[in-house]
This record gives structure tokens, sequence and C-alpha cells, in this order.
């Protein structure tokens, strides 16, 4: 049973490598620039790969969710780190962002876990598409808690040059 599960498990690693080496021509280029459209929200973002792996940037967004009178926007500076070195992601971004919501409201800095894929669509290193999810969270002594939580599923359209 051993032997059977050192062999899956040397297989399930080589087989990564291989495809990890292959999926690294992905992110040919340096520069991304997209346009994202939320459920309640926009927000635009630029990106520069240091490699396959890494990558730092800037967006800014803006939610507005009235049903429950809630607005979150932002501009953060960010990383994100790309475990297969090419589609899926995960980043953070550091910020400036601000927050209302019935009866509080205020700004500060901000933080702002994200997940997502990008993911090219013919060419590669020229048009994608990136589904994700931010997490803002906004810190401010004004606010409950000492801070705002957010939520903003997003859908990006975009180009590499």
């Amino acid at each position: 049973m051993k032997k059977a599960i050192f062999f899956l498990t040397f297989i399930i690693l080589v087989s990564n490598g291989i495809s990890a080496q292959e999926q690294r021509l992905a992110n040919v280029r340096k520069n991304w620039i997209s346009l994202e459209l939320g459920l309640f929200g926009c927000g635009a973002g630029y990106e520069h790969m240091f490699n396959s792996f890494f990558s730092a940037g800037v967006n800014a967004y803006a939610n507005i969710f009235l049903p429950l009178l809630l607005i979150n926007n932002g501009i953060c500076a960010n990383i994100k780190f790309y475990p297969g070195g090419r589609i899926f992601f995960l980043g953070i971004g550091f910020g400036y962002q601000g927050y209302i919501v019935v009866g509080a409201g205020g700004t500060g800095p901000g933080i702002t876990p994200e997940i997502g894929w990008k993911i090219d669509v013919g060419k590669e290193g020229n048009f994608f598409i990136q589904p994700g999810i931010k997490f803002p969270v906004t810190f401010n002594k004004k606010l409950p808690y000492n801070a705002a939580p957010g939520i903003f599923p997003y859908f990006a359209l975009g180009f590499a040059f």
C-alpha cells in the first residue's frame, strides 16, 4: 500500500512539474490591463508580471448595493501569486477604501484578499477573461467593530501588451 501511495504521489508531482513548465508561456506579455464588471459595481486594473508566478499592480473599484444602501470603493496596490504558473491566482491588495452602510460609514486603510482565474482567449498573451472575487476590508474606528468587510465578485475583460 505504501508503494502505491508513493508511486501515485510521484506521478502527480512529475506531471505537475511538466505541466507547469509548459504553462509558463501563458504570461508571455508583461503588462495586463482589465476592466472589471461585478454584480453591483465596476473597476479597472493594471498588472505587471515579474515572472509566471508573481505580479504586482493597481486597481480601483466601486460597488453600490442599493437594497442595503451599501457603497464600497477603493484604490489599492496588489500582488498576485500564480501557484501553477498560469491561470489560478491568489492576491492581496493594500490601499485606501471607503465604506458606507445604513447609519455608518468611513474611509481608511484597507486590505483586499482576492482569488481568481486569468484565462487567455485565443492567442496566448493577448485578450483574456478573469472571473474572481475580492473581499475588501476597510479599517476605521467609526465603523462597527473598527472594520467593515465587503465582497466583490467580478468578471474582468482585458488585454496584454
